[in-house]
């Protein structure tokens, strides 16, 4: 990935900036067992393991991960079913960074307990109205037990016609970034003083309660059209927020430097609201064709008490575009070969801080299959500009080529 880093110095110029790729690298293991018991009960087991590394200009991270999953299907009653499962995840890292930026402690192990509940039930003749009901469950090493149910209704108003609603509460919880970061910058040079980003053990979950109503039409056997709008409200979200009381540290052979703390909190509450429509065509048995855009809008407030310049809740809210469209394209071509487009636009990013532009873009993919179990397929990302960027702070997207061969066996 093409970059431009800039980082904290504790000497002068303070500041350095670095122009070098991010050196990614790395590689995965997926397994899957899959067990029918019966014509009301299926079962499956997953085991994925992940390695990556990544090596930019001021860090360098070695991670591994493993995902241990259950999930067991059992169909009770005419037109119930239920859906059970349980998982578990490790995380170890070991990190490395230039004297500004660490992670106290430099390595780390942590696990991740789930489990989820899922009950579908079916109402009148071709089952036209499905409720379902559920929750996830969580327990994490940074905020404990969290939990995260959820509802949907679904009516099928016409045999080529359906309404649906859903309501959901669901969280982001901390991470290492919020608990244990340590990121340092200038100040003032004379005398040395630097904010420090600090970690805080007391960062607690994000939450959200999302509400979506959606309509889905098939005006033609090979036609259809969906249309979603969503509304979602926000609470305990992460703000930053300065230290009241500023500590010095020694910096041999010169002064000592002053360090004024600077905490992740949860100080903000908002809302986002808008629109997703799609459009799906299978133009011809060998020609299919998707048209997605989406509108959001969001809306947050800074909580009582905490009105600092650190809220920045215009800055928040440019931050994402407000227009987003794209178009796919999907060939299958003699000789099993398969051609796949996907251009698309992005809005500009109106905050300060960002001051991106729209862009538009194309990714390209030949695929190719010699037998029905492989396939060998050659992709293009970001075809149409050597680089762009998405968001601020100099990294920014190069347009990429890869290759990619899958096997499959049962």
């Amino acid at each position: 990935a093409g970059q431009r880093t800039t980082f904290g110095l504790y000497s002068p110029p303070f500041s350095q900036t670095v122009e070098r790729d991010a050196d990614l690298s790395g590689g995965n293991l997926l397994a899957y067992w899959n067990h029918t018991q019966s014509d009301r009960s299926d079962w499956t087991l997953k085991f994925y393991y992940d390695r990556t590394t990544r090596d930019e200009a001021n860090f360098h991270e070695d991670r591994d991960t493993i995902d241990l999953d259950f999930q067991n299907r059992l169909r009770l009653l005419v037109r119930q079913e239920l859906i059970w499962g349980l998982g578990y995840r490790l995380t170890r890292d070991d990190t490395r960074g230039v004297e500004t930026v660490a992670f106290n402690p430099a390595q780390r192990t942590d696990n991740l307990y789930s489990a989820f509940l899922q009950y579908k039930m079916a109402f009148l003749s071709e089952e036209r109205i499905v409720v379902t009901l559920g929750s996830k469950f969580e327990h994490n090493d940074y905020s404990g037990f969290e939990l995260q149910p959820s509802g949907r209704i679904l009516w099928k108003a016409a045999p080529n016609q359906a309404v649906w609603s859903a309501v959901t509460r669901a969280v982001r919880t901390p991470t290492r970034l919020e608990h244990d970061l340590e990121l340092s910058g200038v100040l003032t040079a004379a005398p040395p003083t630097f904010g420090r980003i600090v970690g805080n053990d007391s960062f607690e979950s994000e939450e959200v309660v999302a509400y979506e109503l959606g309509y889905q039409a098939q005006p033609a056997h090979r036609l259809s059209f969906t249309a979603t709008t969503f509304y979602n409200k926000y609470s305990n979200l992460s703000t930053l927020e300065m230290g009241t009381t500023s500590f010095t540290e020694p910096a041999p052979p010169g002064p000592d430097r002053v360090i004024i703390p600077f905490f992740f909190t949860n100080r903000m509450d908002g809302a986002t609201y808008g629109v997703e429509l799609m459009s799906d065509w299978q133009a011809t048995e060998w020609w299919r064709l998707n048209l997605t855009y989406s509108l959001l809008q969001i809306h947050l407030t800074a909580q009582a008490g905490f009105p600092t310049p650190t809220s920045n809740e215009e800055g928040i809210e440019g931050s994402s575009p407000h227009h987003q469209a794209g178009l796919s394209s999907l060939l299958d071509l003699p000789g099993h070969l398969e051609l796949d487009g996907f251009f698309r636009y992005v809005d500009r990013l109106p905050a300060p801080a960002q001051s991106i532009r729209r862009y538009y873009n194309l990714d390209l993919r030949v695929g190719w299959h010699p037998t029905r179990e492989t396939e060998v397929a050659l992709v293009g990302q970001n075809l149409l500009d050597n680089h762009h960027p998405e968001f601020s702070g100099g990294t920014e997207v190069e347009r990429g080529v890869y290759a990619k061969v899958t096997v499959q066996w049962k």
